[in-house]
């Protein structure tokens, strides 16, 4: 009698029609679907939140076609379910409570599996970042011992330069200022034209360009000929600055000269006094005899080469002759060069006073003079033949 009554009272009540299906749903159904479909709803935003905060875009499309199936599925399972309780509901009360169960346990499964496809995706996302943490710190690390360490170079080339600074200002002091304007671009012009009297040589009138110009000319079947250009910066100053080399270089390529000389008091602090060659540019200190002996050099060089040019095309010979410029033999040959008429002056000076004492002695001087300058010609003959066994 209960079973009837309930059954009547149901029937009474008002029905509500389904969205998806059309059909008539009383209104317990009515509330749980739409309870079922706002919480369905609610997942759903909250899981597409979820994702977008976890930075996850690139997975969104997948996830999405798959709530989005998952969704017609539980739509489609909740349709049947429905039209199976409907069916049920005028027969037996039992099958509609299975079918719910049943529809909680789809809702369930897939909550749980959202659940676990989110937490997947999270800890992906979460190694990700822990390594990504990891490489920044260690770049961030290295970049600031980098940095420490190009701080502490660049204090102590700081501390080297004031010492050079104090140590250039403290040389300067000293040299007499007779030295000091020793080897302007007059004075240049005037030794060099004393000890070259074929040659060319002249104050550049023009601003730009080097400072004296020195063509060499060597005689040939009685008549002059050229045999090349050496350009030559002056740079009376204390401190040594990189660009003396550029613009010695720049002043070269303009006059198309073969050689470059830059005379100065300044030289850097890990060159060697009083003559070094960088990028093919001679650095000399102002002093008459060791500039005098440099030019003899490189005139003598440019002439030697002149006259292997006008019998080969092989340029070679230039090459192999500029490095023997740049080599220490050549360096000890003008430093010996340069000692010796120090030595010979200072012998002739003496010859007054003790002229036999010191005759012999100077003769030696002479003839070790000479046979270096020999030397020097000999191997730059030896390099313009061709000679392999002439060391650089």
């Amino acid at each position: 009698m209960s079973t009837i009554t309930a059954t009547s009272a149901r029937a009474k009540a008002p029905l509500q029609i389904c969205p998806f299906c059309g059909q008539s749903l009383d209104k317990g159904a009515a509330a749980r679907l739409a309870t079922a479909l706002k919480e369905a709803k609610h997942e759903r935003d909250a899981e597409v939140q979820h994702l977008v905060d976890q930075g996850v875009i690139d997975a969104k499309a997948t996830l999405l076609a798959e709530r989005d199936r998952r969704l017609a599925l539980m739509r489609q399972e909740h349709k049947e379910a429905l039209s199976r309780l409907q069916e049920q509901a005028r027969t037996e009360e039992h099958e509609r409570d299975v079918a719910q169960a049943r529809a909680k346990a789809i809702e369930e499964e897939l909550r749980q599996e959202r659940q676990n496809r989110n937490a997947a995706v999270l800890e992906e996302v979460t190694k990700a970042e822990e390594v990504m943490r990891r490489q920044l710190k260690e770049e961030y690390e290295d970049q600031a011992a980098k940095q420490e360490a190009s701080r502490d170079q660049l204090r102590r080339i700081i501390d080297r330069l004031k010492a050079e600074k104090d140590q250039l200002r403290q040389e300067l002091e000293e040299v007499r200022p007779q030295v000091r304007g020793d080897m302007d671009e007059d004075k240049l012009v005037s030794v060099l034209s004393r000890a070259f009297e074929g040659d060319d040589i002249q104050r550049n009138a023009a601003r730009r360009g080097a400072d004296v110009l020195h063509t060499v000319n060597y005689g040939v079947g009685g008549g002059q000929k050229q045999a090349g250009l050496i350009v030559y910066e002056c740079k009376d100053t204390k401190n040594w600055l990189n660009d003396f080399i550029t613009q010695a270089r720049t002043s070269r390529d303009l006059h198309h000269a073969q050689y470059a000389v830059l005379v100065t008091h300044a030289f850097p602090s890990k060159e060697s006094r009083p003559l070094f060659v960088r990028d093919n540019v001679i650095v000399v200190e102002p002093d008459r005899d060791r500039v005098v002996a440099v030019a003899s050099l490189l005139r003598s060089l440019a002439i030697e080469i002149a006259r292997a040019q006008s019998r080969t095309t092989d340029r070679s010979a230039a090459t192999q002759l500029f490095d023997y410029v740049k080599s220490a033999d050549f360096h000890h040959a003008v430093q010996f060069v340069y000692d010796a008429r120090k030595r010979l002056e200072s012998l002739l000076q003496k010859e007054q006073r003790s002229h036999q004492k010191d005759w012999a002695a100077r003769e030696k001087l002479y003839r070790d003079f000479a046979e270096r300058v020999l030397q020097v010609e000999s191997h730059i003959g030896a390099i313009i033949q061709g000679d392999s066994t002439a060391s650089t």
